[in-house]
């Protein structure tokens, strides 16, 4: 809802806009600033500053909108920040609780219909990223880069910011002139990709896992044998994924190997069970995933865990006795 609104776009004098109102029940404030209606007429450079609230976060934009004469459309710098995440939950999703701080800058330019963000930083929480992004339509397919590096990832502290519950919806009121939109599209498509992403620290329960690395070049929805890449306590896990978007159910193949692995270890970091004392020569993870929601993905992935030259030592929590499993090869599939 747009409760207030002014706007000066004087001949000779800097263009003006200020805007109050409210977006999915979210105040907000915008305020614009820029060169001047002559500037326009004349083919100038026109620069231009932007400023918004709403929700926590504040946003800044300044720059210059290129000249008629010049190929380039607009080269800005971005900057957003917020203390709570979860000020933003009617526009993000996020948990209203939620209060990890956030922040995005970087340098925008459009050309024509192409753009490129450079040099991005980014943080939410503890966890935080460098790199760059890029966009071009293309003639058929357009193209998506991301070149991507994060110092740091916390998958629990990611997960804390799903919300419990839907944000309970108001009734609009019946002044001003409604506009309330969906700020995140519910889905996301792209063709042709090309992606690579370093992460040097994965903060997972019982350990780190680092040097993770992954790229992928995705044509007409599909990648086929990305190459992927992590160490989890000095040892070293090497595979391969494959993903089909080009259908509307989605399909994802995981596949790594290592040798001399820790399997209790492995399981304990991952939350999925304690207590086990077990380890393998050789061990080997083929994942399938098909669904486009959890309940799909549950009813319809399939996985199989390879395993040679393994122990598993079984513990009497009452006498101490131990029992201990020779496994020469072996396949467990779900």
């Amino acid at each position: 809802t747009l409760d207030k609104a002014e706007v000066a776009l004087i001949h000779d004098e800097k263009m003006r806009i200020d805007a109050e109102g409210t977006l999915l029940d979210v105040p907000f404030k915008l305020g614009a600033s820029g060169g001047s209606f002559n500037q326009i007429l004349t083919g100038e450079p026109w620069p231009i500053e932007i400023s918004a609230d709403g929700g926590g976060a504040r946003l800044h934009v300044k720059g210059a909108m290129a000249g008629s004469g010049d190929s380039a459309g607009a080269n800005l710098n971005m900057d957003l920040s917020g203390k709570n995440i979860g000020g933003l939950a009617a526009w993000l999703g996020a948990s209203p609780s939620e209060k990890l701080s956030y922040a995005l800058n970087g340098k925008l330019i459009l050309t024509g219909q192409n753009w490129e963000m450079n040099s991005l930083s980014a943080h939410l929480g503890k966890t935080k990223l460098k790199g760059q992004l890029g966009w071009k339509p293309g003639d058929h397919h357009p193209l998506l880069t991301a070149k991507l590096r994060l110092e740091n990832v916390d998958p629990a502290e990611l997960g804390s910011m799903v919300a419990n519950a839907e944000t309970p919806k108001k009734e609009s009121g019946a002044e001003g002139f409604t506009f309330d939109m969906p700020i995140m599209p519910q889905t996301v498509k792209f063709d042709d990709a090309d992606i690579d992403i370093g992460i040097n620290r994965i903060q997972l329960r019982k350990f780190d896992m680092t040097s993770v690395s992954l790229t992928s070049r995705i044509r007409d929805g599909w990648v086929e044998k990305s190459p992927f890449q992590a160490t989890v306590k000095d040892v070293r896990f090497k595979g391969e994924l494959s993903l089909d978007l080009r259908s509307k159910v989605p399909e994802f193949k995981f596949k790594i190997d290592s040798s001399k692995v820790d399997i209790g270890m492995l399981l304990a970091g991952l939350n999925i069970a304690e207590g086990i004392d077990a380890d393998v020569g050789s061990f080997g993870l083929d994942l399938f995933i098909k669904g486009s929601n959890l309940r799909t993905i549950l009813d319809q992935s399939e996985f199989a865990a390879r395993m040679k030259d393994g122990n598993w030592t079984i513990r009497d929590p009452n006498t101490n006795a131990r029992l201990q499993i020779r496994i020469l090869e072996c396949v467990v599939k779900a």
